[in-house]
C-alpha cells in the first residue's frame, strides 16, 4: 500500500512541478513520448475561495492551492541548495565545463531551409548519478523513503534538467549549432509552430561533435474528438498517424482536444485502455489547417483473445510454456503442426498460465500450449468477435506409462526449492544426455520418457539438476511407471587456487567447470586474484576442467579427476603454459578453414575451427598435448609444443 501511495505522490509532485515551473518549452513538447504529454490548463484561480482545475483533473479551492504552492516553494528551495551542492563537486564541475557541439540543418520536404526552428539538447546525466551519496539514495527501497524526499528528488531532477539544457535556433540557411555541451550523451528535440520537425534518421542518444539533420513538414493544430461507443468524449487517448512525409504519435486530452498534425493526407487512429482496451478504425483526412476543422474518431472494443491454461488439480503451471494460435476454418487441424509452421504467431507472458493476442481479425482460431516448445499440453478452438474474448485450455491427465514419478528431498528431508531440470542418458554407445519434459504435481515431478529414442534400449540414467544442491543421478527404466525417490546430500564446496594465473594469456577469460557424464554441475569465471569457489555440488567423482573463452570460442586447456566430499574442499592447480600452432596448407586447391581436434586425457575433448588466411591458420591458447589437424579431408597428428 505504501508503494502505491508513493506512486500517487510522485505523480502529484510531477503535476506540482509543472504548475510551479510553467508549461514545457515548445521545443520539448514537440516530441513528448506517448502517454507523457499533458494538455493545457483548462482554467485558473482568480481569487481566494474559487475552484481551480489542475492538470491532474483535481478541483481545489484557492486557499488549498496557495498552501500547496507554499509547500512546493519550500521543497524547491531545498532542491536548489542540493543542486548547488552537487555543482560544487569537482567531478561535476569538470563535467559541466563542456566544450562539445552538436550541429545540423533543418529543411522542408522540398529541400529548402527552414528558419526559426528551436533545437534543444538535453543531457543524459541526472544529478543522482553524479555523486556517491545520490547513488546510494537512488538504490534505497521506496519503503525507506518518505514522501517529502520523493518530492524533493523530483524537483531536483526538474531543476537540473532545465539548468543543463542547451538550445539553438536555425538561421536563414537552416543551420543550427548547439555549444557548451557536457562530454556525455544528449537527446535532441526540435520545434516550430508551423512545422512538425523530425530527425532524418532515428538516433538514440547523441554524442557531442555529431551532425544531426532534421526534416520539417508543414503542420497545423487540429481539433479532434475521440468518442466512446456511447457517444461521449473519452478522457484521454493515444493517437498514431501516418503523414505524407513521416509518421508520428501524440497524446490527446479531452480538456484541450487539439493535436498538431502535418498538412496533407493523414491516416489517424486512436487508442485507449480504460475502462477497457478500445481502438478506432483508421480514418484518412486531408489536413488543411482551416479554422474550425474537426476530426472525429469513434472508439470500439479491441479484439483481444486471452488464453488461460488450466491443469488438473495438484499440478503447478510450468514457467516454460509457449502459446501459439492459427486462424482455422474447421477443427480438423493438428495442433502439433503449429510448431512446424514458424510463421504462426506465438505469445509468452510473465504469467505462465496466461497469454494474450491483440487486434485479431474476427473468426475461429486454434490455440495451443506447448511445454519447452515441443510437448503439446492443451489446445482449444476460440471464437473471436468484437471486443475481448477468452478461451480456457484444459489440460488432461498424462497417459500412464509415459512418465516416471520422481520425488525430490533436500538434505533435511524437506522439499527442493527453485527450478529443477531433468536429463536422461541412455546406455546406447556414443549417446548424449537429452533434456526431458517434466510437470510438477504437489511434492513430486512427472518426468516424461516417451520422447527418448526407443532404439536406446531400456536402461538409462536420470540426472536431476537443482539450484542449491547441485545435480544427482539415479538409474531408471525407460518403460515408464513407478516412483523414484532422490534425496540430496549436503552439498560440497570447492575452493580453487590457480597458480601462474596473474599475467597469463587467459586473464579474464578462464572458466572452471566440474563435469560428469551428464554435463557440467558448476561453471564459473576465475576471479582476478586467481581464485574460484564452486558451491552447491553433490559429493562424488568429477572431472575438473579449465576452459578458455575468447572471440566467441570456448576450448579446454586442463583436466583432472577429483572426488568431492560433503563440506569444504581446497585445491591448488597450476595454469598450464599455452602455445600457438600455425597450420600451413601446401596442397592443391584453396580450402577455407582448418579443424583442430583433441581428446587428450589431460586436456579434454575439443574441436576448433580457424580460417586459412594466405594459406595459414593459427590456433592460439593451446596446452601441451597431442592434437589432430584436418584440412580438405586430410588429417595429420601434431605434438604441441613441437620439437
Amino acid at each position: 500500500m505504501r508503494v502505491l501511495l508513493l506512486c500517487f505522490a510522485a505523480l502529484g509532485v510531477g503535476v506540482l512541478v509543472g504548475s510551479l515551473f510553467g508549461p514545457e518549452p515548445a521545443g520539448r513538447r514537440s516530441r513528448a513520448p506517448e502517454g507523457a504529454r499533458a494538455s493545457e490548463d483548462a482554467g485558473g484561480a482568480d481569487g481566494s475561495g474559487r475552484t481551480t482545475e489542475t492538470r491532474a483533473g483535481r478541483t481545489a479551492t484557492g486557499d488549498e492551492e496557495s498552501l500547496v504552492n507554499a509547500d512546493v516553494r519550500t521543497l524547491t528551495d531545498e532542491a536548489a541548495k542540493e543542486i548547488e551542492r552537487i555543482r560544487s563537486n569537482e567531478r561535476v564541475a569538470d563535467l559541466l565545463a563542456g566544450e562539445g557541439t552538436i550541429s545540423g540543418t533543418v529543411r522542408d520536404p522540398s529541400g529548402e531551409p527552414v528558419e526559426g526552428v528551436v533545437v534543444t539538447a538535453l543531457t543524459d546525466v541526472r544529478p543522482f548519478a553524479l555523486t556517491a551519496g545520490e547513488r546510494r539514495a537512488r538504490q534505497r527501497q521506496h519503503e525507506d523513503r518518505d514522501l517529502a524526499k520523493v518530492a524533493q528528488n523530483a524537483i531536483e531532477n526538474e531543476l537540473w534538467r532545465r539548468s543543463a539544457r542547451r538550445t539553438a535556433r536555425t538561421g536563414a540557411d537552416g543551420h543550427f549549432e548547439i555549444t557548451e555541451l557536457m562530454d556525455t550523451r544528449h537527446s535532441l528535440t526540435a520545434f516550430h509552430k508551423d512545422y512538425d520537425v523530425k530527425p532524418l534518421s532515428q538516433q538514440g542518444r547523441i554524442e557531442p561533435d555529431a551532425v544531426v539533420d532534421f526534416v520539417a513538414s508543414p503542420a497545423a493544430e487540429v481539433r479532434i474528438e475521440v468518442r466512446m461507443p456511447d457517444g461521449s468524449l473519452a478522457d484521454y487517448a493515444w493517437l498514431r498517424w501516418k503523414g505524407p512525409h513521416s509518421n508520428g504519435r501524440d497524446t490527446w486530452m479531452k480538456e484541450s482536444g487539439k493535436v498538431r498534425l502535418p498538412l496533407g493526407s493523414v491516416k489517424l487512429t486512436a487508442q485507449t485502455w480504460l475502462p477497457e482496451p478500445m481502438e478506432s478504425e483508421e480514418v484518412e483526412q486531408v489536413i488543411s489547417g482551416a479554422a474550425g476543422e474537426v476530426l472525429v474518431l469513434e472508439l470500439q472494443g479491441r479484439r483481444i483473445l486471452t488464453a488461460r491454461l488450466v491443469l488438473p488439480e495438484g499440478f503447478a503451471v510450468p514457467r516454460t510454456v509457449e502459446y501459439r494460435l492459427r486462424r482455422v476454418e474447421n477443427e480438423e487441424v493438428d495442433p502439433q503442426s503449429l510448431l512446424q509452421d514458424q510463421s504462426q504467431r506465438y505469445a509468452r507472458s510473465r504469467s505462465p498460465g496466461r497469454a494474450s493476442w491483440n487486434d485479431l481479425e474476427p473468426g475461429r482460431y486454434l490455440v495451443a500450449a506447448f511445454l519447452n516448445r515441443r510437448r503439446l499440453i492443451a489446445h482449444a478452438i476460440a471464437e473471436v468477435t468484437a471486443g475481448p474474448s477468452e478461451v480456457e485450455l484444459q489440460a488432461t491427465q498424462p497417459k500412464a506409462g509415459t512418465y516416471v514419478t520422481v520425488k525430490l528431498l533436500g538434505p533435511d528431508g524437506g522439499p527442493v526449492p527453485g527450478q529443477v531440470s531433468f536429463r536422461v542418458l541412455t546406455a546406447q554407445p556414443k549417446s548424449k544426455p537429452r533434456r526431458v519434459d517434466a510437470l510438477q504435481q504437489g511434492d513430486a515431478w512427472l518426468v516424461f520418457l516417451d520422447g527418448v529414442d526407443p532404439k536406446a534400449g531400456n536402461e538409462a540414467t536420470l540426472r536431476v539438476g537443482t539450484r542449491d544442491f547441485g545435480g544427482a543421478m539415479h538409474p531408471l527404466r525407460l518403460r515408464g511407471g513407478g516412483t523414484i525417490t532422490i534425496r540430496f546430500r549436503k552439498p560440497a564446496r570447492l575452493k580453487l587456487q590457480l597458480q601462474h594465473y596473474s599475467g597469463s594469456d587467459v586473464d579474464g577469460s578462464l572458466f572452471v567447470a566440474l563435469r560428469n557424464d551428464l554435463g557440467a554441475d558448476a561453471w564459473k569465471l576465475v576471479a582476478p586474484d586467481g581464485t574460484c569457489e564452486l558451491n552447491g555440488v553433490q559429493p562424488g567423482p568429477y572431472h575438473l576442467q579449465l576452459y578458455v573463452r575468447k572471440k566467441k570460442q570456448t576450448w579446454p586447456i586442463y583436466r583432472r579427476r577429483v572426488n568431492l566430499t560433503a563440506g569444504e574442499d581446497e585445491l591448488s592447480v597450476a595454469v598450464p603454459a599455452l602455445h600457438s600452432l600455425s597450420v600451413r596448407w601446401a596442397g592443391k586447391g584453396r580450402p577455407r578453414s582448418a579443424v583442430l581436434r583433441c581428446s587428450d586425457e589431460t586436456i579434454g575433448t575439443m574441436r576448433r575451427d580457424a580460417r586459412l588466411r594466405g594459406g595459414v591458420a593459427t590456433f592460439d591458447g593451446l596446452a601441451a598435448g597431442t592434437y589432430e589437424v584436418e584440412c580438405a579431408r586430410k588429417r595429420t597428428t601434431v605434438r604441441v609444443p613441437g620439437p
